[in-house]
């Protein structure tokens, strides 16, 4: 448990190519870039919905070439990480956990949104199947962040035999979302 009261106590880390709360900036610059960032992300993503009234706020992150889900389950009361590589007890967590929560209730209090009694809050690694190959992280990570959900026992859960057919269909997806404006490829896989 977690006894982060005063949000002033906390530093903001981050990582230069997002938000990610596991990287800590080596500058004061680097340091205020990130919160600036972090904090502007924040406030962005309320104006569709306000974050406090969000049941679950998904962070794909990044670390030491690994990707994993932290998730925050505001109606549950509870951090989450979702892995498919390393259990809570590995030194990969063990040197981030702390400090990707305390780095996220330092954004959340900068942000100014509601106090949300951050440390009363559980933190929890799932029992979730595992990748059983060194590259497919990605694909989980995009995968829980679709189909998880911490409140419903009865939900799909990726496994690592799903792996191939999420890689055709992301691929697929991306090939012929409204965003991709290359024709000449969509006919060309359209043509196959």
């Amino acid at each position: 448990m977690h006894t982060v009261e005063n949000c002033s106590e906390i530093t903001i880390l981050g990582h230069h190519t997002g938000i990610t709360f596991s990287v800590q900036q080596q500058t004061e610059e680097g340091r205020l870039s990130f919160k600036d960032k972090a904090i502007k992300s924040f406030i962005g993503a309320g104006k569709a919905r306000p974050l406090e009234l969000s049941n679950e706020l998904f962070f794909p992150s990044f670390h030491e070439r690994h990707w994993f889900v932290f998730l925050v389950d505001l109606k549950a009361w509870m951090f989450i990480f979702l892995d498919s590589k390393y259990e809570e007890n590995n030194m990969f967590h063990k040197n981030i956990k702390d400090m990707m929560i305390d780095n996220f209730i330092q954004t959340w209090c900068d942000s100014h949104l509601r106090n949300m009694g951050f440390s009363q809050f559980q933190t929890t690694y799932p029992a979730l199947p595992k990748q059983d190959d060194s590259d497919s992280c990605g694909i989980f990570t995009l995968m829980k962040m679709q189909t998880y959900r911490a409140r419903n026992p009865m939900q799909t859960v990726f496994q690592a035999k799903y792996v191939p057919d999420a890689r055709i269909r992301l691929a697929v997806d991306l090939l012929f979302s409204t965003h991709n404006t290359m024709d000449k490829a969509k006919r060309l896989v359209k043509d196959l």
